[in-house]
Order: C-alpha cells, then sequence, then structure tokens
C-alpha cells in the first residue's frame, strides 16, 4: 500500500495536479531558476504566487518557480520518496515544519544557514531550526503563532468573576462553575463545556510550560517535571467533573466557543479570525471576548512554520539564500505572515490589525519568553506517543506518576533510535 501511494504521487507531480508559478519564456542562459516546494493551496499559494511574480519582475539573474503539494504531508511524502530513489530531483528550498527538516537532514542533505549574515537574527523566538544533533541551523521561520487561551468575558461576569485565572486551581474552578450552572444564560441551546481543546500533545506541553520546563535540552526532551504532572491532574480533575470537550477537530472547538457554549478554549492565535467571524454569525450582538496567558504560564509554546535549503551546489545554495533574504524581509514578510493568519518573525513589526484579540496576542508573544516546537527528527512520533500518555492518564488505566516517567524515558528512546545513538553514547 506505501508503495502505490509513493507512485500515486510521483504520477502527481508530473501531472496537472502540480502547479507551478508561470516564468517567462525569455529566460537568458546567465539565470538561475531555482524551485520552491510548499504545502499551501487556495488563497494562500495565490498570495505566495503574487510575492513570486513580484520578485520574478525586479530580479534579473533568479527566477523562482513553486510547486504545491496540497498539504505538508504530500509534500513530505515526496521529499522521502525522492532522497530514497537512485536519482532524486529535490527543490532549492521547501517549506516545511523545523521538525521535518531535521527528519530530511538525517540524510545530511540541507545548507546549514547560520553562516549566511543577509538572512535574519531571529533570537527572539528562541533556537528554532537548529538540530541540536547536528549542531546545524537547518530551518528559518517565516511565521509565528501561538496556542492563545481566549475566555468569554460576559460569561465569566455572570459567574461573578471581575479576572481570568492565574493558577490551575481558579481555572478548574470557573470552568467547573460554569458547567455546573448550566453555562452562560446567553448561550445557544446545547452541551456546554466549561473548557474546550484540543486532544493533542501541544496542549499538554502548553499547559505545563512553567519556568521550570524546556520542551528539550541537555540532549533530551524533558518531561519528567513537576508541571507535566500538575496540568495531567488538572485535565483529569476537569473530566472527571465533567467541565472537559477535548475534541478532534478545531472546527467543532471553535463553534462550541463561538455559540456560547464554551466558558474558556484553547486555539491556535490563526484560527482568531476565524473565531471572531463564527461568533458573529450565532450573536447579532456579539460577546466579549479576549485571549490571556495560560495559567502559571511564565513561557508560551510557539509553532514556527519554516523554510530549508537543499545543498545543491555553491551557486544555486548562494543565489536561494538571496531570495529567502528577500522573502524574510520585514515589508514582505508581514505580508505573507498576514496571508497566513500568522505573526511575522519581527519584533518592530508594525500593528498587525485593528481586530484587538489579534493584537493582543501579538503582544502577549512580545513580551512573553518563547519556546518553539523542537527541531528534532521524530517529533511526530514523540507527539504521538504524548498524546497517547494523556488518554491513558484520562481513561483511568494509568496515574501519572507511572505514566509521565515511562513516557520521558520512551520519547528520549525514540530519538536516539532517529540519530542512531547507542544507549551510553552521549549525543
Amino acid at each position: 500500500m506505501k508503495k502505490l501511494k509513493y507512485i500515486f504521487w510521483l504520477l502527481f507531480i508530473t501531472t496537472i495536479s502540480m502547479s507551478t508559478t508561470p516564468v517567462d519564456a525569455g529566460l537568458n542562459s546567465e539565470q538561475i531558476i531555482l524551485t520552491l516546494w510548499h504545502p499551501y493551496a487556495d488563497d494562500i499559494q495565490a498570495q505566495l504566487e503574487s510575492l513570486i511574480e513580484q520578485y520574478n519582475k525586479n530580479e534579473e539573474h533568479i527566477v523562482i518557480e513553486s510547486i504545491e503539494f496540497q498539504n505538508s504531508g504530500f509534500l513530505l511524502d515526496q521529499l522521502i520518496l525522492q532522497l530514497t530513489s537512485e536519482r532524486p530531483q529535490l527543490p532549492n528550498l521547501v517549506m516545511l515544519w523545523p521538525h521535518e527538516a531535521a527528519l530530511i537532514d538525517l540524510s545530511n542533505v540541507l545548507v546549514d544557514l547560520s553562516s549566511y549574515t543577509a538572512l535574519p537574527n531571529l533570537e527572539w523566538v528562541g533556537d528554532v531550526g537548529r538540530d541540536p544533533f547536528s549542531q546545524k541551523t537547518i530551518a528559518i521561520p517565516h511565521s509565528i503563532f501561538n496556542l492563545a487561551l481566549v475566555a468569554n468575558l460576559d460569561a465569566l461576569k455572570e459567574l461573578g468573576y471581575d479576572a481570568p485565572p492565574t493558577t490551575w486551581e481558579q481555572f478548574q474552578q470557573m470552568a467547573c462553575t460554569f458547567r455546573e450552572k448550566s453555562g452562560w444564560s446567553s448561550g445557544k441551546f446545547g452541551v456546554v463545556w466549561g473548557f474546550t481543546t484540543m486532544l493533542e500533545a501541544e496542549t499538554w506541553l502548553a499547559m505545563s510550560l512553567s519556568s521550570h520546563m524546556d520542551i528539550f535540552s541537555e540532549g533530551q526532551y524533558q518531561l519528567d517535571i513537576p508541571a507535566m504532572y500538575e496540568s495531567a491532574t488538572t485535565l483529569k480533575l476537569m473530566q472527571d467533573r465533567g467541565c472537559l470537550s477535548l475534541e478532534t477537530e478545531r472546527t467543532t472547538i471553535i463553534n462550541t466557543f463561538a455559540s456560547g457554549r464554551a466558558l474558556f478554549a484553547l486555539l491556535p492565535s490563526t484560527s482568531l479570525s476565524i473565531l471572531e467571524n463564527a461568533i458573529k454569525d450565532h450573536f447579532i450582538q456579539p460577546f466579549s471576548w479576549q485571549t490571556f496567558a495560560l495559567p502559571q504560564g511564565n513561557k508560551m509554546l510557539i509553532y514556527t512554520p519554516s523554510v530549508a535549503v537543499f545543498d545543491l551546489d555553491t551557486a544555486s545554495n548562494d543565489a536561494t539564500v538571496d531570495f529567502l533574504a528577500w522573502f524574510l524581509s520585514l515589508d514582505i514578510n508581514q505580508l505573507w505572515a498576514s496571508a497566513l493568519n500568522a505573526f511575522p518573525i519581527y519584533q518592530e513589526s508594525s500593528t498587525l490589525t485593528s481586530f484587538s484579540q489579534i493584537q493582543t496576542s501579538w503582544e502577549q508573544m512580545l513580551n512573553t519568553p518563547l519556546i518553539a516546537l523542537p527541531t528534532i527528527a521524530g517529533y511526530d512520533v514523540v507527539r504521538l506517543e504524548i498524546r497517547f500518555a494523556l488518554e491513558r492518564i484520562l481513561a483511568n488505566t494509568t496515574l501519572p506518576k507511572d505514566e509521565i516517567p515511562a513516557l520521558h524515558t520512551l520519547v528520549n528512546q525514540i530519538t536516539r533510535n532517529f540519530y542512531g545513538i547507542l544507549e551510553n553514547q552521549e549525543p
């Protein structure tokens, strides 16, 4: 079945399903043609191709062609297929997640970007794009977003609260009081929840971020820490009281909160504009809502969609970095981030929007230490194991005191296996 899947995608990129940015046929022999692979479709693809067209019109020696793969899973499949073929056809640059870049670079095929001074210095977002095992900077973010806690302020006020929670105990009490009092008096008909969020690893990690936690440090994942126990216990207690809704579809979370049937929701900041429109669809007079920092969260989890450069030859590598420096420049980056409903990569970016909740989320990010998801091969497997561990805790299959140490050991062994590190060998 896997082989058939790969054959399908090989046909896919050679047929009309492949979307390529048009290039002027009158190219001269001195021009370098570079290929960009990306996972974006529809309006986002149109905005990307518009930016590329702008670059191509103003650049004499470099021409960019883009190829679209609809989503990141299909794109990663195609990269792996090419890397395992006898005559791989690789792009010059690719848009992907940092941990996917780390997986690809297990074959040592990506350019170390750390020596290119034309690229922006993004120390403020943390050590993003640098593989701690190879010590290479293999990816650079082209946008940023975070997980935002949103609260229905009108419902909070009705419950007698004048401020959001600052501890997990307060959070649990507010959420479960909302549930036990049958929700908000102006909410739409249906089941009510105190807190709704995704059933995924990042929910648990985001809730656990505190002054005591980095996701990865000293050569390993750091999961056997007090914050992981506290957040797991909080979720378990909320589930036992019937005030927690863990979902597998983000649209369900948006609809539940937008209809006034949840007090709190945890959503990517890229979904905030969608949420605002959904609230307006449900209410003639939309309720008041805002984004807040997670309780006891001294750090913020961020996502960093990134770009990596394949190491093909010196001339094309340098030309690719020239384009990348333009694409990541302040003005162009703001346009691109806006197309993604994401945040730009520069702290000095101007006011993003008149939409107050997005602006508030941006300001919270600027004023909070950030932790990005790791640039480590195998994170896709690790995040599944984290989710499975949370499911076992919530299902009373195991207790946190047993599950979390075992999880810590397992995910670090998985990582060592990806990098071929022996049991007693230093990373």
